[in-house]
């Protein structure tokens, strides 16, 4: 965490809220992306409107209470996503509506139909 402290030049994450990335993508020039995992589903909580070069997807989990939760960095967002498709060779995901291609080729030509179709 102290890493992240540093790269979002952040003095302080504790009391850190999901309304405060937007914040935190401008002072940096950074595509913050946030999912959430629950009944063994992982699903888009934000997903970044800026269009940085620069992108880091984080994983929000919370303790059966819900009282406690934590912010995950997530290393290679495919990777995570692996287990949730049937496809055994190499997947792409599309952050926005977490559907699974074959290729990069295919996952590139949905893009435009995916934000005609859900408006992201």
């Amino acid at each position: 965490m102290t890493i992240l402290v540093s790269l979002f030049q952040y003095a302080d994450l504790s009391g850190y809220e999901c309304k405060d990335v937007g914040k935190i993508e401008k002072q940096n020039s950074i595509n913050i992306n946030i999912f959430g995992y629950e009944c063994k589903s992982l699903y888009p909580i934000r997903i970044s409107e800026d269009k940085y070069d620069d992108h880091m997807e984080i994983l929000y989990i919370t303790e059966e209470a819900k009282e406690k939760y934590h912010y995950v960095f997530i290393q290679n967002f495919n990777r995570l996503m692996f287990n949730f498709s049937n496809h055994k060779e190499t997947k792409y995901f599309r952050m926005r509506c977490l559907h699974c291609f074959s290729s990069k080729n295919l996952l590139e030509r949905h893009q435009p139909d995916c934000f005609a179709l859900n408006g992201t």
